[in-house]
């Protein structure tokens, strides 16, 4: 069940991407970061899920771990040009990742 839902979130937040670079190409700035606004969110759950999952089923690690990644490398690049004020539910969701990952 796990594994669908992962699948799923990760297929939403590809489809919010395409839609914000669609969104700036017509050149509607506002429906880009609100689509943005939403990815980030996908993206940081996703991430909190893939670890989740990684830890509760032992053989699903590798993949999950990847999957993992992969949404943390995505939400990088999509909050680069973002501007945050103050702290908001994503810094808390990727504290716990950050505190959860050895060195």
């Amino acid at each position: 069940m796990c594994d669908e839902l992962v699948i799923r979130l990760d297929g939403y937040s590809d489809t919010l991407l395409r839609n914000i670079r669609t969104f700036l190409q017509i050149g509607d700035i506002q429906g880009a970061e609100i689509i943005q606004s939403g990815c980030v969110g996908c993206l940081a759950h996703l991430a909190v899920l893939c670890d989740l999952v990684s830890r509760s089923e032992p053989n699903s690690k590798p993949r999950m771990d990847a999957m993992c990644d992969s949404s943390l490398e995505r939400l990088g690049h999509l909050t680069q040009e973002m501007c945050f004020e103050g702290y908001t539910y994503l810094d808390l969701l990727l504290r716990v990742r950050h505190l959860v990952v050895p060195s």
